[in-house]
């Protein structure tokens, strides 16, 4: 019997052990459920996992210990030949009355704080709720109803949390455990505030800045100031991701107070937090800058022509890399500055080092100075067509150092100290056709039906600038008369439109009943692309035939002061 009465009082105690690690770890766990839903991030969701993980294998090998602990106690006490159950009644009447009477009062006065908060949990839940759908129906904006959402329910779980653990607190002072464990559950119950809140405030800024940016969409129009939102809205998640940050940090600044061991941590946040700022502001600059760099640039494009509007799109990206250099240069000695690093010294060596570095790259010099040449005196402007020595295209960067142009499938870079003859069909580019009529032909007629063709090519294709002109003839050939024809067309276009000019020709002539020329006995048509043929082959002909002459005169000079010698 006193066996048996010894088994039940060790498993009661064992039992009663393994209760209380039991509600300590279902605490710490469901804190730590509760921060893992509210975070975002998938590397702090996995840290807090592991965390708990951590948690529950601490408790239960302290759980563990104290069983095995109060095992071996018991054990011992058998040994000795003590009654178990005498002996804990002993233990218990040394203890003086007072206590027990204070442990009455503790015990309920800590069931009446837990009831009176189970029966307020709902009521809190409710006006949460009401918080909510109100707060959703502001402006009648939908954008931000989840992140509206997911505040409040977040705001309920561990505001509820909150209070069962302020509770808790208050009850172990209620019944006068020992002090430390009152005051590391304040640091405990400090730190899940601090968290806790800080996660509120990430959630808080996602409700404003989502509001803001559909308030922003909803009353921006062209005529009020709202309307540069749009130019600066890809901004909006560097700005939830900076805030966020700045939210971390402080979040981890102050929990670091409250731990003595690492509370010299605590000043490196407000650092951090400065250059997050810095940062974000220098970027925030860089941006407006932009913008406004552009609207003084550029302003109302329907304004400029098209010369001043290339000019100014080639400026534009100087000023935008100057301001991008200069916004990043003075974010760096803010940065210094916060750091307690004088900017002064590595200013100088980096001018030194500049310095340097020019005078030995005599070519990189040389490029700059003809990029800026290139960039005031206005040589030629992006979008421009133009011809560079033997590399012909269409500029798409004119940069300080080079210049880049593309043509059909191929990009080049040109070093703008190695540019030489420059040739800019900025404006147009004129397509020459070349027509070939016989004598007897009316001039006026023919030059007619030659220009309706040039109105008909300008309205079909949109490569035409100005209709065709007719210059007149150019030269009497040994079987017909030469005319030569200009049609002004978009720079690189210049050899389709001829041979799609010819053509029209051609066709033209047939309907009109315009003689095509002919050559001595040869009474077939020939199209005017076989006359320029011919007449080019004859024309080398002649020029081979004058080249001999030459070639002959030399020789015979040559013996004529061979034999004076």
């Amino acid at each position: 019997m006193l066996a048996v009465q010894n088994f039940l009082l060790i498993v009661a105690e064992i039992g009663l052990l393994l209760v209380i690690f039991g509600v300590i770890n279902w605490l710490a766990g469901e804190i730590l459920k509760q921060l893992t839903k509210a975070v975002s991030s998938k590397k702090i969701r996995i840290t807090i996992q592991n965390i708990e993980k951590n948690i529950q294998t601490v408790l239960t090998l302290s759980a563990g210990l104290l069983g095995i602990l109060i095992l071996g106690f018991n054990s011992w006490l058998i040994y000795q030949g003590e009654n178990l159950l005498e002996y804990t009644k002993s233990f218990i009447n040394s203890i003086p009355k007072e206590f027990w009477e204070n442990l009455g009062m503790g015990v309920g006065r800590s069931l009446f704080l837990l009831l009176l908060v189970a029966i307020t949990q709902p009521y809190i839940q409710r006006l949460i709720d009401n918080l909510s759908d109100r707060t959703k129906k502001f402006q009648y904006i939908t954008a931000n109803d989840e992140s509206i959402e997911s505040f409040f329910n977040f705001l309920s779980l561990n505001l509820i949390n909150i209070i069962w653990l302020l509770s808790l607190t208050l009850c172990t002072q209620f019944i006068q455990l020992p002090e430390v464990i009152p005051q590391y559950m304040y640091i405990a119950l400090r730190i899940y505030i601090i968290i806790a809140v800080g996660i509120l405030l990430v959630k808080a800024n996602i409700i404003i800045i989502d509001t803001l940016d559909a308030l922003s969409e909803k009353y921006s129009s062209p005529n009020k100031l709202l309307r540069l939102y749009d130019s600066l809205r890809h901004l909006i998640p560097l700005s939830k991701r900076c805030l966020e940050y700045v939210i971390y940090l402080s979040m981890a600044s102050l929990v670091f107070q409250q731990l003595e061991f690492i509370a010299y941590l605590a000043t490196i946040g407000p650092k951090v937090i400065q250059i997050v700022g810095i940062f974000y502001t220098s970027r925030v600059i860089e941006e407006i800058g932009k913008l406004l760099a552009r609207k003084f640039l550029l302003g109302d494009d329907k304004e400029l022509d098209e010369i001043d509007r290339k000019r100014r799109e080639t400026l534009l990206p100087l000023f935008e890399s100057t301001l991008k250099y200069l916004t990043y240069v003075g974010a760096i000695i803010a940065i210094l500055n916060v750091l307690n690093i004088d900017s002064t010294p590595v200013l100088a060596s980096a001018g030194i080092l500049g310095l340097g570095i020019s005078m030995g790259a005599q070519s990189i010099v040389e490029d700059l100075v003809a990029g800026l040449f290139n960039l005031f005196e206005g040589y030629y402007l992006v979008g421009d067509f133009v011809e560079i020595d033997d590399i012909k295209g269409y500029v798409t960067a004119i940069e300080l150092k080079t210049t880049r142009i593309r043509f059909e499938d191929k990009d080049y870079i040109i070093r703008n100290g190695e540019i030489g003859s420059i040739v800019n069909h900025s404006r147009y580019s004129e397509a020459v056709v070349t027509v070939n009529v016989a004598y007897n032909a009316n001039l006026e007629h023919v030059y007619k039906v030659i220009e309706a063709v040039g109105e008909k090519l300008k309205q079909d294709n949109e490569d035409v600038l100005e209709a065709t002109e007719v210059n007149g003839v150019e030269k009497f050939d040994r079987y017909q008369l030469v005319i030569q024809t200009t049609t002004q067309v978009k720079p690189g276009t210049n050899e389709d439109i001829e041979m799609y000019l010819r053509k029209m020709i051609v066709d033209a002539f047939e309907e009109a009943g315009i003689e095509i020329p002919h050559r001595g006995d040869r009474k077939s048509k020939k199209s005017l692309e076989d006359q320029d043929l011919e007449d080019k082959e004859e024309e080398e002909e002649e020029d081979e035939e004058d080249e001999e002459d030459e070639e002959e005169k030399e020789d015979q000079e040559d013996e004529e002061d061979e034999e004076d010698e």
